[in-house]
Parts: structure tokens; C-alpha cells; sequence
């Protein structure tokens, strides 16, 4: 008996995603056109730079090509907020560096068409930094508030020897 094949097509965006189908990596990368053996098929994408994955199921029949169109860019937003007594107001400017790049000095920021993945976000302000590792997800932005804390700095009251732990 002969084994009937269809097409399934898979664009992303952008292409150059990598391809397994049923557990099995393929020499082709997206955007492609893959002859498969009719019957349920598991595909798995994946971006090597952000090590994001997406997975889906498709039924492959010999009578109809199947088209995947699949987005793999998010969209991130960083805001800075003054915290005073419980209120919020416009925070300062922060430098905002997104995998060890400076992107932008801003109050307010919203970069759109990120990889989807992993991502090191660090944000300064003044001499505080603070870093942490993002998920950015297709089609649904990540927002990140920071909030700086106006508070006069604690009174020392000691002989100079101060408190030492060890």
C-alpha cells in the first residue's frame, strides 16, 4: 500500500525558525513547505538566540495542504513611578538595557517586535541597578513598573564601629 503525503506550509515571523516534526530535528528552517506522511504530526519551532519553543498538532491530509502562520516577536514596556506616602507619580528617567544594550533613557518605554524568549533586562538609576531575566510572549506585551522610593537615608547612630555581621 502506498503512504499518501500532504504539504503543511509554516511561516513565521521572522523566518529562520527552526523545525522538528515528531521529535526529529530537520535540516530546514522557516518559512518552509514540508511533504508529510498523512495523520497527526507533532511540530515544535524554535529560536536558538532566545531558546523559545512553541508547539502545535496538525492532522496532514493528502487532499488538503495545511498553512501554519505563526508570530514569534512580543513587545515589552518598562515605566518609572516616584513612590511618596503611597503615591504614585512620573518616575525618573531610568537607562534601560535589554541584553547588555543600552535601548533607550526614558520614563516610559515600549519596544515592540522583541524575539519571543528569554531576554536580561536591566534598568539604572542612578547608582542602583537592578537585572532580571523577562519572557517575552508573542502577541502579548510584558509590562514592567519600577517604582523609586523618595526616602531621606537612615540616621547612623553609633561610634563609627557601626553594625558588623560575621
Amino acid at each position: 500500500r502506498e503512504i499518501k503525503k500532504g504539504v503543511l506550509e509554516i511561516r513565521t515571523d521572522p523566518e529562520g525558525v527552526e523545525i522538528s516534526v515528531d521529535g526529529k530535528k530537520l535540516d530546514v528552517v522557516t518559512n518552509a513547505s514540508l511533504e508529510l506522511p498523512e495523520g497527526k504530526h507533532h511540530i515544535e519551532l524554535y529560536l536558538p538566540r532566545t531558546c523559545y519553543r512553541y508547539s502545535f498538532t496538525v492532522d496532514i491530509s493528502s487532499s488538503q495542504p495545511v498553512s501554519q502562520t505563526i508570530a514569534m516577536l512580543g513587545a515589552l514596556e518598562v515605566e518609572s513611578f516616584w513612590l511618596k506616602d503611597g503615591i504614585k507619580s512620573t518616575g525618573p528617567q531610568l537607562d534601560i538595557y535589554l541584553n547588555g544594550t543600552l535601548v533607550d533613557k526614558s520614563q516610559q518605554l515600549r519596544l515592540g517586535n522583541l524575539l519571543a524568549g528569554t531576554h536580561q533586562l536591566e534598568v539604572r538609576y542612578k547608582d542602583v541597578t537592578k537585572r532580571r531575566h523577562i519572557e517575552i510572549r508573542p502577541d502579548s506585551p510584558l509590562r514592567v513598573n519600577y517604582s523609586v522610593i523618595r526616602e531621606a537615608a537612615p540616621k547612623v547612630d553609633d561610634d563609627g564601629v557601626g553594625n558588623v555581621v560575621f
